[in-house]
């Protein structure tokens, strides 16, 4: 089996749902034309966690494909 397969595609994305933070930005970015800039989802988060903190958890969900690339 590949490490690209679909199944170990599945598993990256089932990994990266499962930080609550991240949960929370899908959330948020699942609205139509929600913006994914970091400093505008840190105003909406209840915990307004440091813009490096959102960036970095929006780059891994870039990297598995729940967001669109940068």
């Amino acid at each position: 089996m590949s490490v690209y397969s679909d199944e170990g595609r599945r598993a990256r994305q089932d990994y990266a749902r499962s930080h609550p933070l991240r949960l929370q930005i899908l959330a948020l970015t699942s609205k139509r034309n929600r913006s994914l800039d970091p400093d505008d989802l840190r105003r909406e988060l209840p915990e307004r966690p440091a813009v490096a903190v959102i960036e970095y958890h929006l780059l891994v969900l870039r990297q598995v494909e729940l967001l669109p690339p940068d």
